[in-house]
C-alpha cells in the first residue's frame, strides 16, 4: 500500500494525528509538505500541481494507492486502524476514540474564531477572554475525562 500525506509545511494537529499514528505503527508513507501558495492555488482548482485531487479542496489529504481521502477525523481513523491504534472490532471503544478527535476539532474552531481579529490588542483581549472562560471550562472537562495512569507507572 502506498501512502502519501499532504499538508502545509507546519506542525498542526490536523496532520499530526495521522503522522503520529503512522509513525507509531512503523508504517511507511510520503510526508508531503506543500507551500501555502500551492495550497491556495489548489483551493481554487481542487488539484495540486502533481495532479493529486483534494476532495473538498481541503487539506490534510491522505492518498492511498492513488485514492484521495479528506477530513482529519477520517484520515486519523484510517491511519489508526493501519497502526493498530483504533479498535476495529469494538464499536463502543471506537466511538470513545472518535469523541476525542471530534473534541480536538471543537477546540480548534473555538481558538481559530479569534484568528480573524486584525487589531493585535483586540485579538489578545479576545484570546484572553477565551482562555479564561469557555476554553478553560472545556479543557477542565477534558482533563477530568482522561484516566489517571500515574498509579500504574
Amino acid at each position: 500500500m502506498k501512502l502519501k500525506l499532504i499538508y502545509v509545511d507546519t506542525t498542526f494537529w490536523r496532520a499530526e494525528v495521522a503522522r503520529l499514528a503512522l509513525f507509531i505503527g512503523d508504517i511507511e508513507f510520503d510526508d508531503v509538505r506543500i507551500k501555502r501558495e500551492d495550497f491556495i492555488q489548489a483551493k481554487s482548482s481542487g488539484v495540486l500541481e502533481d495532479g493529486t485531487t483534494l476532495p473538498f479542496r481541503q487539506i490534510p489529504c491522505l492518498v492511498v494507492d492513488g485514492v484521495s481521502i479528506a477530513q482529519t477525523a477520517g484520515i486519523a481513523r484510517f491511519c489508526g486502524k493501519l497502526a493498530g491504534l483504533y479498535p476495529k472490532e469494538d464499536d463502543v471503544k471506537a466511538a470513545l476514540v472518535d469523541q476525542y478527535v471530534d473534541f480536538a476539532t471543537d477546540l480548534n474552531v473555538m481558538v481559530s474564531s479569534t484568528g480573524s481579529i486584525q487589531d493585535q490588542d483586540s485579538n489578545l483581549k479576545a484570546r484572553q477572554e477565551l482562555a479564561d472562560g469557555p476554553l478553560k471550562r472545556i479543557l477542565e472537562i477534558l482533563e477530568g475525562l482522561i484516566p489517571d495512569y500515574s498509579s500504574s507507572i
